[in-house]
């Protein structure tokens, strides 16, 4: 169980690190091409919020339980991690099909950062296996 909370941990850092990426992303091609929707504030305000709010519960409901049972198994590797979040991006098809690309991009990039700090802070696989 004290696994779980901490690749609970892990996406929760990993999600709010690919939402600040995506915020600087929004931002600088509001830079590059203003809008008439958006001020730059807003453009940083609306990636950060969008990525969190549709993220969290792929995330921390399907992603962590799922990467810990992966990890558990010990076939917690790239080519297994990657496209579980490419998956579970998939689920913003729910909301808008148009999405599809970023919700794939940002879980991809989730699952990968995830995989990065679970690596570091229980190993590559849990001991006893």
């Amino acid at each position: 169980m004290r696994q779980l909370i901490q690749v609970i941990a892990c996406v929760a850092v990993s999600l709010l690190t690919v939402a600040l990426a995506m915020a600087f992303l929004f931002l600088f091609l509001e830079q590059i091409s203003p809008s008439e929707l958006f001020t730059s504030s807003a453009a940083f305000r609306v990636g950060f919020q969008a990525t969190l709010l549709f993220g969290v519960l792929p995330a921390i409901l399907f992603g962590a339980p799922a990467y810990w049972w992966i990890w558990r198994q010990g076939q917690a590797r790239w080519l297994t991690i990657l496209p579980l979040g490419a998956v579970l991006g998939l689920l913003v098809f729910l909301l808008d099909s148009a999405l599809v690309g970023w919700g794939v991009g940002c879980g991809a990039l989730v699952a990968g950062l995830t995989h990065i700090l679970a690596r570091r802070w229980l190993g590559a696989k849990p001991s006893g296996c």
